[in-house]
This record gives structure tokens, C-alpha cells and sequence, in this order.
């Protein structure tokens, strides 16, 4: 199968297609006979595939559907459900529960495959577990967005810090702010940086990861997923209960965040800074985890074997009406 993929994004420099470097001084035709298929990686890039190549097979198109991207299930900033065009012969891969809900309200008539998450692990690597941290070493812990402050919840982490500071000022834990956290006593700021650079960044450094998310289903769940599967022992919010009703089934490994029960999640860091044997113990098991849910077995695999299917299927179809 020749399949393109596109994450076209005319606001952002970086939208593209990616090609099989055979065709790639070929132009694109629109009629299916060079790629039996078109993968988009979000809403946002079928919706500027469609309008610049109006006249390519819509069944031969899918979308991963990620909130975010173009595609905001529950925007409650200007309605309560966003509408979007989307034919009916496009194969859609909804990413969370809320968004296969969304789509059998929505989309009925399209054929849905729920693939939960998203593929933050690539075919082949296996997880590369942390050290067990020798007693008092110092606790780092970080929290990274690029987002909105409110909708991201920099200012609760930051409320966290100080509270920490103050209940626990003998305890050598160090809170780091990658990227759009507001300024604060408690927290070392440090500049956003380039996904692989962050992705060693929490390998090597973050002990635990923040995700303090506060939208109404705009993000998907668990952000911070980067840095769980390179061991960071993961605190979250979950608004919509999305552990749940993903089948994720993280336990006690995933810490779950109430913004009204702050000392609780205090306190709790003050537990994986006294023991470390929990906090390793929990680094392994979040890891593992991840590493199962977010792995090319439970992700491209399933996407593209679908797409596989569907595409023997048309081809099938068209060689069993010719005369």
C-alpha cells in the first residue's frame, strides 16, 4: 500500500506531506493511481487536503482524530459541540472516549475505529528504566506546557511550588517550569525546547511530570504521556475521568490531582521524596504501562492494518467490475 501522510497547518511552518521518496517528483494526482490512501494526522490537515485537492477519493482518506488540531469535540468557548465537515466515507480513528462519543452523535454513517491515545513510542524501543535514586537525592519535578496558563494549569503548579516550599522546606525537591509557566520563587524556569531535546531532558532529569489540565475535553489524556514513558512518575488532573473510560487502568503509579485537595498532592510528593523505593517502583509500573498503551502494537499497527483493509477492499471491488 502507498499511503501519504499530512499534517497540514497553515498556521505553523513546519505542515507537511509525507511522500515515499519514489513519488517525490511526481506530482500529487487526485485520482487514487499513485496513493491507494491519504492518513491524516489531525482535522485540521483533511480539512486543507480536501479543499486543495477537492476531487481525490474521500474513501480512500481518514483521520486520526486528536483534539486539538482543528477538532475541539466540547468547545464551550463558543458553543457546547463544534460541528465540522467530515463525508461520510472517510475512515475516522477517534483518540479518546469523548471523541467516540462525539462521532456517533455527529458522524454515525462514518466507519470509526476508537484508538485511544496516541503512537508515543516507536516500533521496536523498549522502555529505559530509571535508576532507584539513593535516599535524599534531590526530587526533580517538572511541568512543561506551551499553552494557554489558565487552560494548562501553570498557575496551579506554581500554587503547588510555594505551598510545597512552605510545608516542606527541608525537603530537597526542585521544581522546573519548561516553557510559558509564570514567574515564581519556587521554580527554576527553563526555555521550551525541541522534543528530542525534551525527551532526554526527561529521561535523564524529571523524577515527576505535571499535567494540570483544566478544559473542558479541548487536550487529550493524559498529557505529559512524554515524559511517562521515560519513567516520570506522572501526577494529572482528570476532569472527564478518562483513565476510566479509556481502559487505560493506570493505578496507583498515576497520581489523579484535585485542585480543591492541594495539600493532598503535597503531601504526596513529600511521600516519593521520603520513599524512594515507591517512587521507583512507580516509575517502572507508569512506564510499563505507557509503553503498552502507546506502543506500535496498539497504535499504528492497528491504524494502518485498518487502512490496509479498507484499501484491499476498494481495490478488490474495482478489479471485480471490470468486464
Amino acid at each position: 500500500m502507498n499511503c501519504a501522510v499530512t499534517d497540514i497547518r497553515p498556521d505553523a511552518p513546519g505542515h507537511y506531506m509525507l511522500r515515499l521518496r519514489k513519488y517525490a517528483d511526481q506530482p500529487l494526482t487526485v485520482d487514487g493511481s499513485v496513493y491507494d490512501a491519504v492518513h491524516h494526522i489531525f482535522l485540521q490537515s483533511y480539512q486543507q487536503f480536501t479543499r486543495a485537492f477537492p476531487a481525490y477519493p474521500q474513501n480512500r482518506q481518514s483521520i486520526h482524530l486528536y483534539p486539538g488540531g482543528g477538532f475541539l469535540p466540547h468547545n464551550t468557548r463558543y458553543a457546547r459541540y463544534a460541528r465540522y465537515a467530515i463525508h461520510p466515507d472517510v475512515l475516522l480513528f477517534p483518540t479518546q472516549a469523548f471523541t467516540v462519543d462525539y462521532v456517533a452523535t455527529f458522524f454515525p454513517n462514518n466507519t470509526a475505529l476508537p484508538v485511544f491515545g496516541g503512537p508515543f513510542v516507536s516500533r521496536g524501543v523498549a522502555p529505559v528504566k530509571k535508576p532507584r535514586h539513593v535516599d535524599l537525592q534531590p526530587l526533580t519535578v517538572c511541568f512543561t506546557s506551551l499553552g494557554v496558563v489558565i487552560d494548562k494549569g501553570a498557575d496551579h503548579y506554581l500554587q503547588i511550588a510555594e505551598l510545597f516550599a512552605t510545608t516542606y522546606p527541608a525537603d530537597n525537591v526542585i521544581f522546573l517550569g519548561v516553557g510559558i509557566v509564570p514567574p515564581s520563587p519556587a521554580v527554576a524556569h527553563l526555555r521550551a525546547m525541541p522534543q528530542t531535546a525534551l525527551d532526554a531532558f526527561y529521561q535523564q532529569t524529571v523524577d515527576i511530570m505535571f499535567n494540570l489540565d483544566r478544559t473542558d475535553c479541548e487536550h487529550g489524556w493524559p498529557l505529559g504521556t512524554e515524559g511517562l514513558v521515560k519513567g516520570a512518575v506522572l501526577f494529572s488532573t482528570d476532569l472527564h475521568n478518562m483513565n476510566e473510560r479509556n481502559g487505560y487502568r493506570f493505578g496507583e503509579e498515576v497520581f489523579i490531582v484535585n485542585e480543591t485537595h492541594m495539600n493532598r498532592t503535597v503531601d504526596q510528593l513529600h511521600a516519593y521524596y521520603e520513599d524512594r523505593d515507591m517512587l521507583h517502583r512507580h516509575s517502572l509500573a507508569g512506564q510499563h504501562r505507557a509503553h503498552h498503551l502507546f506502543g506500535f502494537d496498539k497504535q499504528m499497527r492497528v491504524v494502518l492494518g485498518a487502512i490496509d483493509e479498507r484499501v484491499d477492499g476498494l481495490l478488490n471491488r474495482n478489479r471485480s467490475t471490470l468486464p
